[in-house]
Order: C-alpha cells, then sequence, then structure tokens
C-alpha cells in the first residue's frame, strides 16, 4: 500500500457519500483542516488532489474559502486567454464582484446568483446577461477543481434567453452579382477571398503573401488581424491557436490574387521609400496593416463594402440594422458551398471551427431553393 503524504487526508464514507479531512497552510504560516464531500469516493480523491495541487502551487493558500473578489482576481491573473479575451472577462467579472466580491464561494448560492442575473437583465440586454453567466460558470468550475466549493451553483441557475442573431445570407446567384459589382475596385479580390474561402474579416486582413501559393494555387492562415488597446492593429495567432491550412484555391480567387498582386506592385513604386512592407495581401496604399473601420467606409481609395452593397441592391447592415455586414459574407461561403452539396465537415474544416454544430447552426443557411428541393422530392416520394 502506498504510504500517503503529510495533509492528504483519509476518505471514509459520509451520510450518502464520502468526505475527506485535508490539511492545508495559511496564509499566516498555520494549518487548516478543510472538508471535502463528494458523492463517490473517487470524486472525493480528484478534489483532494485538486486541492492539494493548489496548495502546492500556491494558487489558493488562504486561511477561510476565498471572497469572490479574490478569487476573481486570481483566477484573471492565471487564465492562459488572450489578452483582449482576459480584458472581456474582467468586465464581465466586474458585475460579479460588484454584488459579491466580500461574499465567501461557498455563501455564493443559485438563489443568490438568479436573484442577481435577473437585476441584470432590467438594464443589459440578455447577450450580455449570457455572456456575464458563461464567465461565471468557468470561474466557479475552477474553484469546484480546487476543491473551494463541492459543486457549481451556476448548473442550478435559470438559463438566459437568448434570440440569436441571424444574419443576411447570400446565395450563389447574389453572392455572384456582389462579386460583379465589386469588379474593379482596388480590394476586389478581399471581396473574392471572402466569398469563397469564408476567411473571418480579421484573418483577411492579416492574410500574407507567404501564406499564399498562386502557382500550387493553396491558402493558408497563420495569422489574423487585431486592434489591441496601446498597440494599435497588430497581427496575432488565429482565432482557433492553430494553422489552417494549406487548402486549395479556387480558381477564379487566385485569379483575382493575381490581379491584386500586379496593383499592389504598382502602388509600392509609386509609393518609393515611403512604402512599409509588412508582406500583407490587403493593405494601404503605404503597405501599412489596413483597419476593419477602412473597408466599410466610403474612402474611394480604401473602403467599398457599402458602396458594393448599394450597387448590389443589398441592404447594408449594422449591429443595429439588418442587412448585410462584412462577417454575413463568411456566412455566405458557407451557405453556398452547402448548397452545391460540399459535407458540412468540410465546410467546418475550411470555415476553421472547431464543432461541426457550429457551422450546422450558425454559419450555414438553407436557401428558399433548397427548400423546394426538399419540398420536391417529398412530392416524388409521396406524391400521387
Amino acid at each position: 500500500m502506498t504510504r500517503r503524504t503529510y495533509g492528504q487526508g483519509t476518505i471514509f464514507p459520509y451520510r450518502a457519500g464520502y468526505r475527506a479531512l485535508v490539511e492545508l497552510p495559511r496564509a499566516d504560516g498555520r494549518r487548516q483542516r478543510k472538508v471535502i464531500d463528494g458523492a463517490s469516493r473517487r470524486e472525493v480523491r480528484d478534489k483532494v488532489t485538486a486541492a492539494l495541487h493548489a496548495r502546492d502551487s500556491g494558487i489558493l493558500a488562504r486561511g477561510r474559502t476565498p471572497t469572490v473578489g479574490a478569487f476573481v482576481a486570481a483566477w484573471l491573473d492565471q487564465v492562459d486567454v488572450e489578452t483582449s479575451t482576459r480584458k472581456s472577462y474582467a468586465e464581465k467579472l466586474a458585475h460579479l464582484t460588484a454584488a459579491f466580491g466580500t461574499v465567501r464561494l461557498r455563501d455564493l448560492t443559485a438563489v443568490r446568483l438568479d436573484a442577481f442575473f435577473a437585476e441584470k437583465r432590467k438594464t443589459l440586454s440578455p447577450q450580455s446577461v449570457a455572456h456575464i453567466r458563461s464567465v461565471t460558470h468557468n470561474l466557479l468550475q475552477k474553484a469546484v477543481k480546487y476543491g473551494d466549493i463541492p459543486t457549481n451553483p451556476i448548473a442550478r441557475t435559470d438559463p438566459i434567453r437568448v434570440t440569436q442573431y441571424k444574419g443576411v445570407s447570400l446565395d450563389a446567384e447574389e453572392a455572384l452579382r456582389f462579386l460583379r459589382c465589386a469588379e474593379g475596385e482596388r480590394l476586389e479580390a478581399l471581396y473574392w477571398i471572402t466569398l469563397t474561402l469564408g476567411l473571418r474579416q480579421g484573418e483577411a486582413l492579416g492574410l500574407r503573401w507567404t501564406d499564399v501559393d498562386l502557382d500550387r494555387r493553396t491558402w493558408r492562415v497563420t495569422t489574423q488581424l487585431q486592434r489591441v488597446k496601446g498597440r494599435g492593429l497588430v497581427l496575432k495567432a488565429p482565432k482557433t491557436h492553430e494553422d489552417r491550412g494549406p487548402y486549395p484555391m479556387p480558381k477564379v480567387t487566385a485569379d483575382a490574387l493575381r490581379v491584386h498582386l500586379a496593383r499592389q506592385r504598382v502602388e509600392r513604386i509609386a509609393t518609393g521609400p515611403a512604402w512599409q512592407d509588412h508582406d500583407l495581401v490587403f493593405c494601404t496604399l503605404e503597405g501599412k496593416p489596413l483597419a476593419a473601420s477602412q473597408v466599410i467606409s466610403n474612402n474611394r481609395e480604401l473602403g467599398s463594402f457599402r458602396r458594393i452593397c448599394v450597387a448590389a441592391g443589398v441592404p447594408y447592415g449594422t449591429r443595429g440594422r439588418k442587412g448585410l455586414r462584412f462577417h454575413d459574407l463568411r456566412h455566405s461561403a458557407g451557405s453556398v458551398l452547402y448548397a452545391f452539396g460540399v459535407p458540412l465537415k468540410t465546410i467546418s474544416t475550411v470555415l476553421g471551427h472547431s464543432r461541426i454544430d457550429i457551422t450546422a447552426n450558425r454559419y450555414v443557411h438553407v436557401s428558399q431553393a433548397v427548400m423546394q428541393e426538399a419540398a420536391d422530392a417529398m412530392d416524388r416520394a409521396l406524391g400521387r
């Protein structure tokens, strides 16, 4: 039998489950005894292991169950996410700490949280409250892992009902009309890239010529362009933190990129020494990164999206107005591929989704033509 480490505790039956008593250090150097309960011996053993790991790593060496405010601060300091994501988490958890900052984690019940979310719904959108609830769930799941609380109270709260935004999706005919209206525009190739490859806007604007092989007609995603506070526009790792590709590129897209490359070489010669070489496929007239806001602006040289929408007879959309947003071109790419019989798994891979259900539920819009085909198929099967 393996000898237990000091402070590891003994697991014994307790009521309808099991319990362990573990020795943990306090901040003042003294020891405290922590009670850990669970439904099974294995569950208690896992919680003991997590608590001992926290003790040995010095993550939560506090005398009592930490307060919500203290735990939020420790979690934000250690969570492994991008700086922008950490900032977003901090903004959402600020609501939690404002209401429960001095409350001990063990006293943060589902009843109190339900009341908190109900109060937040009076001043915030359902989407914002749902995001706060989601981040709080992740936070408290870590507290469960460390043995500070036995279960996650968020699991017992009422879900937040959110109406999912449904973007405008172009079918193949509408997409072709949009691209024809973009013909001759300085950023024409950007729309070909987005509509045929389904790139996110940050991925398209962060695309480098080293990521494109026009001879082999392949492409890959290795970076994305993001605006970072205090630093401006910077190239960062893709959203999934993994490179995509190389994947085959449609011939029409490669042709559009060749025209774009020739135009960019002329611009580079005209700019001369002032040209800033970032190897970007899409950039300003001086070679600098191109901001998303510049793409949709009315600037004749840089912006064109809004103007093309008008020419194509498609309403231009914003966050608060229904219509075509730039991101909807990515949705359109998924829908067009689906309408032409490309398997969902392949579409999911092209779009860079981690799960196929994201592709099916959010990015593939079934057109009226496809729905008519389904009705016609039923007529053929069961019609009299």
